[in-house]
């Protein structure tokens, strides 16, 4: 029976580190939270700007005949007079325009930065990955697993549940056709399980991209050597009356094998398929 990883809320943090890649890194990204707070904070400013603009409005429109005129176009005029008049208000004391102003000012900017910093905040975390379909089997297989005896918070199953709300703080890093065939095909020559760390099997990114680097050379290798040895032997045993049309269908049938190679195993864009087709 595999040792326990721990209990409750530690148990769950030892869990989430235990990789020493950092790909069990993940976490929910609760993102109907984060869009409904950017919403009230949206509307908040709304308010707050209506009420910025009316007291803007009620100040440019007063009559010179108004006793307060000076005070209220020194108001909108002079920096230095709205922090002179900003003084605490005695007890019982009314509240004066000028302190109004300078309170909704405060409120617009302390609103405004923390409305801005969450937008910043929601960007920085749209950019990050959802976590692979293996590590987030491994995530709730351990949760599924230590259910029964309360070993995770009693909500982690809820929280993993859909991998779609999830973030993972490394990103996948291998993303390739390829490698992420060794990744699903070639696993199980490579994990190795921890017992000490629960029923999650573990291997090391760099032995994943070793793997497929070392596939990738021979597989460059073949394309490179196999035509040479193809057009050696069209040269050497096949009639002259056909023997270019051989070789020229070899050495299309190898580029087109090359590009289809780049593009679906190595995953490559197309600046750098016209690189590859041009080298």
């Amino acid at each position: 029976m595999a040792a326990k990883i721990g209990a409750g809320f530690p148990g769950l943090a030892r869990l989430l580190d235990s990789d020493k890649d950092k790909f069990l890194m993940v976490f929910n990204r609760f993102d109907r939270l984060a869009v409904q707070n950017l919403v009230y904070l949206q509307s908040e400013l709304y308010h707050l700007q209506t009420e910025l603009d009316a007291m803007d409005n009620e100040d440019l429109r007063c009559s010179p005949y108004d006793p307060d005129f000076v005070s209220r176009e020194l108001a909108i005029k002079s920096w230095k007079y709205l922090r002179e008049k900003d003084v605490k208000v005695m007890g019982g004391a009314p509240e004066t325009r000028e302190q109004r102003r300078l309170k909704l000012i405060r409120e617009i900017r302390a609103t405004l930065k923390e409305y801005r910093e969450a937008m910043l905040q929601q960007v920085q975390i749209n950019n990050l990955d959802t976590p692979s379909d293996k590590t987030h089997f491994a995530i709730t297989e351990e949760i599924e697993t230590h259910k029964a005896t309360l070993e995770f918070p009693d909500d982690a199953q809820a929280v993993y549940a859909n991998i779609d709300e999830l973030l993972s703080l490394r990103s996948p890093v291998f993303r390739d056709s390829l490698t992420c065939w060794v990744d699903s095909h070639l696993e199980k020559r490579m994990f190795k399980h921890e017992p000490s760390k629960g029923v999650v099997s573990y291997y090391r990114h760099a032995l994943l991209s070793n793997t497929a680097n070392s596939i990738y050379v021979g597989i460059a290798l073949a394309c490179m050597l196999l035509p040479i040895f193809a057009l050696y032997a069209v040269g050497r045993y096949a009639s002259e009356s056909y023997a270019g049309w051989v070789e020229l269908g070899i050495i299309s049938a190898c580029i087109v094998f090359s590009l289809i190679f780049l593009s679906k195993a190595a995953n490559l864009g197309r600046s750098e398929m016209f690189a590859s087709a041009a080298g």
